[in-house]
């Protein structure tokens, strides 16, 4: 497909086509006529290559045949004819789409609004373009929001590049779409404004527009001024979705904070499921709740309370706030099954204007903990970064609860998202500051769950928590560890993954955990059983013999075992493994130079013995690395 479509570009060279635009053009005519959705599609694609004003990259392709002399594709001889073979295919495809039924014609007006707004920098093109797109605004099938998005991009950000009177052009085409009536203006300024017309731009200095705070207010007075306006719109209000419409709603709140403006806007909502879009309500009850709070919270109730309006209840929480007595209702319907935790997504960010007392909020994050919703954990965890251990004001909370929200299984689990893992993070790391008398019983959890982890200590919040509680407290941990260890072969497994450091990557090479401990302990303790516990560890081992790097345990395993064949065959094998940038040769190469160099600084026999093994060994893997490179080249 890809390659057909680029057949039909028309730029300098861009088509690997001999066939000139006119002998091209008769399959887009046939396509566009035909009654088959599929060649249809399949015309308006070639159409969009056709117009497009920016060709690709062509490295090579079938003009070269061997030695034949290269094939000459199509080209003009003057920018002329790109710009009729533009015309050609602007104006067949607006005239013939003129007949399609409405969702096709919406999807020919997307394409011509989009090739036009590259179309009108072409001084050539620019004035028929324009009076198509004036043409085109007037279709009930364009998408007037898209339309006005890039509108305003165009006059936002690309003026300077206009032919001459396109700027006006287009400012009269804004000015024809915004209307004068107040639902045009209002479509205009509220629902189908965005981010660009927030902001003035001057070179590099970016500063908010106080234009469409104006508008926004000025149309709400116009609502808050004339009854007549506010029961005609209304229904729309609570359908719509757009930009600033939640604006438009505080607004609206405060110029008619009323108990019968209340009612009147619930009864226009509660009449729009189940078109349920909430954001006109949800700025209305904000601002709401600022200015009238009994109105708010008994409305908020009232929603609550009647099984059909609740879901729209607990949307207008989420945009709007919560209160004491709300969230004590929220609770309330949760242990009866009728409101789920969602309805507690948003506190994390509401409690701190809303003043919710401490004791509430450890009851919310004991319901969330007990929950068996699969988006309590996530909401219980994120509430407990950003409320009890907010860093500019942090709060007390019960230990045991904590405790018990960090020790949940699905924390552990590798496959929970990633962001969550950074909040548990946050939540594990302030709880050992307040509660280091826990940190063993919340590293003996850890371990516990080492299977469900990811094998990446990067990647894995919990094993940091474990490196850091491991650092503070090498004795106890270790006992715990060695006794885990001599447990089934299934444990000691991924605990030996976390110990380690197997999966290293050479510019980043940390030592694994098992440099945490006195190597003299971990070796007395190897030394009980040697044969069993020594072939546990050596994955395990420190690939250095740097003492400051964590080698002396690597040093103590060569005086103890050095001489055992099958162990120093393993061990080496365990040492040039790894994660590496580069070729082969040049990694193997610089294990074999740091090798030579701890040659030249050990004194022990059974060292040395295994050193002379392991460089030989890296020595014959280089001559192999080589060749093999040499052979792709």
């Amino acid at each position: 497909m890809g390659m057909l479509v680029g057949l039909f570009e028309v730029g300098i060279g861009w088509a690997a086509t001999q066939a000139s635009p006119e002998d091209r053009f008769p399959i887009i005519q046939d396509l566009l006529a035909s009654n088959d959705r599929v060649n249809k599609d399949l015309g308006l694609k070639l159409c969009k290559s056709w117009l497009n004003t920016h060709g690709g990259i062509r490295m090579i392709g079938a003009e070269y045949q061997g030695l034949r002399p290269p094939i000459e594709f199509w080209k003009p001889k003057i920018y002329g004819e790109v710009f009729n073979a533009w015309r050609l295919v602007w104006r067949h495809l607006y005239s013939v789409s003129r007949t399609w039924v409405s969702e096709q014609r919406q999807e020919a007006n997307r394409l011509l609004i989009e090739a036009g707004f590259r179309l009108i920098h072409y001084s050539s093109v620019s004035d028929e373009i324009m009076d198509t797109l004036l043409e085109l605004s007037d279709d009930s099938a364009t998408d007037i929001r898209s339309l006005t998005h890039t509108i305003i991009m165009e006059l936002r950000f690309r003026t300077e590049k206009m032919p001459k009177g396109i700027l006006g052009r287009l400012r009269k085409l804004d000015k024809k779409i915004t209307g004068s009536s107040f639902w045009e203006r209002f479509n205009r300024y509220v629902l189908n404004t965005n981010w660009d017309e927030d902001y003035d731009y001057k070179g590099n200095d970016i500063k908010q527009s106080n234009v469409p705070p104006k508008r926004i207010s000025k149309l709400a007075s116009e609502v808050a001024a004339d009854a007549s306006l506010f029961s005609k719109y209304l229904p729309q209000f609570v359908m719509s979705d757009g930009h600033r419409l939640y604006e438009f709603g505080l607004r609206m709140s405060e110029m008619l904070p009323s108990s019968e403006t209340v009612d009147a806007i619930i009864a226009a909502q509660l009449q729009a499921v189940p078109a349920k879009q909430t954001q006109f309500i949800g700025g209305f009850f904000f601002g709401l709740k600022q200015r009238a709070l009994e109105i708010w919270e008994g409305a908020i109730k009232r929603l609550l309370d009647d099984g059909s309006s609740r879901d729209i209840g607990v949307d207008i929480i989420l945009r709007s706030g919560v209160s004491k007595n709300i969230i004590q209702k929220l609770i309330e319907l949760h242990a009866q099954g009728l409101v789920n935790v969602v309805a507690f997504s948003r506190l994390a960010w509401q409690v701190k204007e809303d003043n919710i007392p401490l004791e509430q909020m450890e009851e919310v994050l004991n319901v969330l903990t007990y929950s068996d919703d699969n988006d309590a954990l996530k909401i219980a965890i994120e509430l407990t970064d950003h409320y009890f251990f907010n860093k500019e004001q942090p709060k007390s909370c019960d230990e045991n609860l904590l405790f018990r929200l960090l020790t949940k299984d699905k924390f552990f689990d590798r496959k929970f998202e990633n962001m969550i893992g950074y909040h548990w993070h946050v939540v594990a790391r302030g709880f050992l500051d307040r509660f280091p008398g826990r940190d063993i019983e919340l590293f003996s959890v850890i371990m516990s769950h080492l299977e469900d982890m990811s094998s990446l200590r990067s990647t894995s919040y919990p094993q940091q928590i474990a490196d850091e509680i491991a650092k503070a407290h090498p004795n106890a941990t270790w006992s715990m560890i060695s006794t885990l260890l001599d447990s089934d072969e299934g444990v000691s497994f991924y605990l030996t993954s976390w110990l380690g450091n197997e999966l290293e990557f050479e510019e980043h090479s940390q030592p694994g955990a098992i440099s945490f401990f006195d190597p003299q302990i971990v070796m007395n303790w190897v030394l009980q059983d040697p044969k069993k516990r020594a072939w546990r560890l050596i994955r395990c081992l420190p690939k250095t013999l740097d003492e400051a790097e964590g080698g002396k345990l690597t040093k103590l395993f060569l005086e103890a075992f050095g001489d055992d064949e099958e162990f120093s065959a393993s061990l080496i094998s365990h040492f040039w493994t790894g994660g590496w940038t580069g070729p082969e040769s040049a990694y193997l190469s610089r294990k074999r130079d740091k090798a030579r160099q701890w040659l030249s600084e050990t004194r022990s026999g059974k060292a040395l013995s295994w050193l002379y093994r392991y460089i030989a060994s890296l020595t014959e893997m280089i001559k192999r690395a080589e060749l093999e490179e040499e052979r792709r080249f």
